[in-house]
């Protein structure tokens, strides 16, 4: 996450040392971004969580950062489309 010192988006202070002791220092230092955000899958309906944009892989943790998951290997998307602009929780 070198790339990202000093921006808005870095500040969790607790999920950047937990990204730092979960990833390799080159994959650190690739990291491209993170964000706080409502992730909905078969397993879980509504959770809160980070999801994290690394170099090869999207990886998720829980919001209170406990172990770091990856989600898919980037190598693996063929095309991406937006489903909805408006977050679930501003809608009325």
């Amino acid at each position: 996450m070198a790339q990202m010192r000093g921006e808005s988006r870095r500040q969790d202070i607790r999920l950047e040392t937990f990204l730092r002791r979960q990833l390799s220092q080159e994959e650190y230092e690739r990291v491209c971004g993170s964000e706080s955000c409502v992730l909905f899958s078969p397993e879980e309906r509504r959770v809160h969580r980070y999801v994290i944009l690394g170099h090869r892989h999207l990886y998720s943790t829980e919001f209170a950062p406990k172990k770091l998951k990856v989600l898919l290997q980037l190598e693996s998307i063929t095309d991406v489309q937006i489903v909805r602009r408006t977050p679930l929780t501003i809608l009325p």
